[in-house]
This record gives structure tokens, C-alpha cells and sequence, in this order.
């Protein structure tokens, strides 16, 4: 029997320890010193943290401390073996740990992003076999959402039917209730903002988001991942926001993407929502 989204987000979340632990402690330690004078630092940034853990030589840290390590001595001791987007990745699986916590829902596409963030993160660690053991997670998560999915809205009938145009041109081929042709191929929620935004330049969030999920979709589904795509230089922002002059999304010129990043990357909890 398939595990569901949350259980294979938390299993994740029990590997990433694993791989960033090592990492963590060599940055803190070049840093800050070994023993009791880290501790001693530590114990001052997180004064809630009880610092046993630091005086001892065989030392185990959790997800929850491992990440808020990074994040609260980011400027000291990770600001150079790291870059922004692995910050933002840091703050979101702090989120997703929450959420696990508090016994939150996770749809496919969550335990997805979540995975292929704990993915990122753990490369940018050096963990590259536990990236690779997530990296099957993810898969199976990708599988397991597709073999669940119904045929998309107008891809019923004989195989090969289509509801666009012979001439083969798919721009603007859909009414709207189902996703677009070109935002349903495979891929992550990622790769296909991308997608959708090369087929329909200066598109707002919400109809990038009902172009890939359909009509009823929210831009909650993309604002994480195309502020994402902003901050890597995938994509460009234009407009001032607001009712007005909402925020539009173009590819830069003569620009190819890279579909599946692999610096990294994801919102920071409680950060602003691009429009």
C-alpha cells in the first residue's frame, strides 16, 4: 500500500538529519570555535535550547535545531557555503516541520515541493547519497499523484484525440476549465510555471495558476515557487502589484531556464506573497 504524502514528507524529514548534521556542525565549528565556547554562543542566540549538547562529543541534533542553526547564524558561519534560495529553502522546511507537528494535510503537491527542497538542500550539504534517496521519495510521490489524476477535460476518447486545432499550434487551445496542453506534461510545479509563462508571456499569477491547475485554482498553488523563479533570474517581474498594475511574469530575453534547479529555492515562512 502507497504512503500517503504527510508519511513520506515526515520519513523526508527523519533522513534530513542525517546529511545535514555533519555539515552543520563543520560550519558552526570553523566559525564560532569548538566545545563550550560554541555552546556558550549557541546557548546565547537560542537561549531557550538547553546546551548539553554542545559540551558532549557525540552530539545529535534534530531537523528543528539543525535548521534554525543555519538560519540564526546564517550571516557567521553559512552565508558562504550557501546562497539566498538555500536560505529560503531553510525557512520553508521550518514551515513544513511545523506543519508535520501540528498534524497538517499535505496534498501531492506538497510532500513534492517538500521533498525536492530537503532534496536541494541536502546537495548543497554534500549529502548527495541521501539526496538521491529523497530525490526516489519524490518520484514516488510523482507517480503516485498521476496514477490517482483523471483524464484532464477535453483528453477523454480515442488515444491521440485532441480538442486543439489539426494545424498542431496549442497556444490558446483550451477553454479554461482544464489546464493548459503545455502546463500538463510531467514535471514540477516549478518546471511548469516555466512552461506556461514561455507559451504566454506578461501572464498575472492567477491565470499562470489556472492555466496549469484549472479554473478553480487559486495563485497560492505558484506564488512560492514563482517568487522562486524571480529570485533565480527564470523569470521577470513586471508591473507595481495591486488592482491597477498587478504583477505580470515573462522569461528573460534569450534566456533558457534551467527547468529543475538545483541551487535550491523556495518562500521563506511568513514572507510576502508575490502576486
Amino acid at each position: 500500500m502507497a504512503k500517503s504524502p504527510r508519511q513520506t514528507v515526515f520519513d523526508g524529514m527523519e533522513i534530513l538529519p542525517k546529511g545535514l548534521q555533519p555539515f552543520v556542525l563543520r560550519q558552526l565549528q570553523a566559525a564560532l570555535g569548538r566545545g563550550q565556547g560554541l555552546g556558550a554562543k549557541v546557548h546565547t542566540r537560542f537561549p531557550h535550547w538547553r546546551r548539553e549538547w554542545a559540551q558532549r562529543g557525540n552530539v545529535t541534533l534534530d531537523t528543528q535545531k539543525l535548521l534554525h542553526l543555519i538560519n540564526g547564524f546564517w550571516d557567521e558561519a553559512f552565508r558562504k557555503a550557501l546562497d539566498r534560495t538555500h536560505r529560503s529553502i531553510v525557512n520553508e522546511l521550518i514551515d513544513v516541520r511545523n506543519r508535520l507537528a501540528h498534524d497538517g494535510l499535505f496534498s501531492h503537491d506538497d510532500a513534492e515541493r517538500a521533498l525536492d527542497s530537503m532534496r536541494r538542500l541536502l546537495r548543497a550539504a554534500g549529502a548527495n547519497a541521501l539526496a538521491e534517496e529523497i530525490d526516489k521519495m519524490r518520484d514516488s510521490v510523482l507517480r503516485e499523484k498521476y496514477s490517482e489524476s483523471p483524464p484532464p477535460e477535453g483528453r477523454k476518447g480515442t488515444p491521440g484525440s485532441s480538442p486543439c486545432p489539426a494545424s498542431g499550434h496549442t497556444r490558446g487551445c483550451h477553454d479554461g476549465k482544464s489546464p493548459a496542453p503545455q502546463a500538463r506534461a510531467s514535471g514540477t510545479i516549478y518546471e511548469r510555471i516555466l512552461a506556461y509563462v514561455r507559451e504566454h508571456p506578461g501572464s498575472r499569477q492567477i491565470e499562470i495558476a489556472k492555466g496549469i491547475f484549472g479554473r478553480t485554482a487559486t495563485q497560492q498553488r505558484v506564488n512560492q515557487d514563482i517568487r522562486l523563479a524571480v529570485n533565480r533570474g527564470d523569470l521577470i517581474q513586471g508591473g507595481f502589484g495591486g488592482p491597477g498594475d498587478p504583477y505580470r511574469y515573462s522569461l528573460p530575453k534569450g534566456h533558457s531556464p534551467d527547468p529543475a534547479p538545483k541551487g535550491g529555492g523556495g518562500t521563506p515562512a511568513g514572507a510576502n506573497t508575490a502576486r
